[in-house]
């Protein structure tokens, strides 16, 4: 029965953390199946019902493209995205729209060793999908580095999509 639990966890969740509820789909017992597989090495418990459900994730965009849960990558994090200058962050900036997620997410990547912070937000901004990534809309990232001073970043975004986009909107 383990087993059998273990298979439909990887076949759903690989590669992204899983919320103790969510896996009770499977099992009623996924509490207690959770446990023993963290016991045995083959998912990892990331904080008090999350659990992470074990791949092999090279760096945190890799991770964060595979991971199930719903988060937007926002901020000078998306602005780096936007004018393809990712190179120099050393943090990734994401919005999420459930607490315990964030909390986790926090935990898990700080265990990797990767800087993620992770922001709960009610009313999350417009987003577009880049490849497995979620990435907040060109404007909504344009306006978020005015607001945080980053006129660089923004500034960088208006030259790379110059060509690419009407940006009338921003006048």
């Amino acid at each position: 029965m383990l087993q059998e639990f273990h298979t439909k966890l990887e076949q759903k969740y690989e590669g992204s953390l899983v919320r103790t509820s969510s896996a009770e789909q499977f099992d009623s017992n996924a509490k207690q199946y959770l446990h023993q597989l963290a016991n045995a090495g083959l998912v990892e418990r990331v904080t008090w019902g999350w659990y992470y459900v074990k791949d092999h994730a090279k760096d945190a965009l890799n991770f964060l493209g595979k991971d199930k849960n719903f988060k937007m990558i926002a901020g000078q994090s998306a602005a780096s995205l936007w004018n393809k200058d990712f190179v120099h962050r050393d943090i990734y900036t994401v919005l999420v729209n459930d607490k315990s997620y964030a909390r986790a997410l926090e935990k898990f990547a700080d265990k990797q060793g990767w800087k993620i912070q992770a922001s709960y937000s009610e009313h999350l901004p417009g987003y577009v999908k880049v490849g497995n990534l979620y990435v907040e809309d060109l404007l909504d990232t344009l306006l978020d580095c005015l607001y945080r001073w980053a006129f660089l970043d923004s500034m960088a975004i208006v030259y790379e999509q110059r060509r690419k986009r009407n940006l009338r909107k921003l006048m």
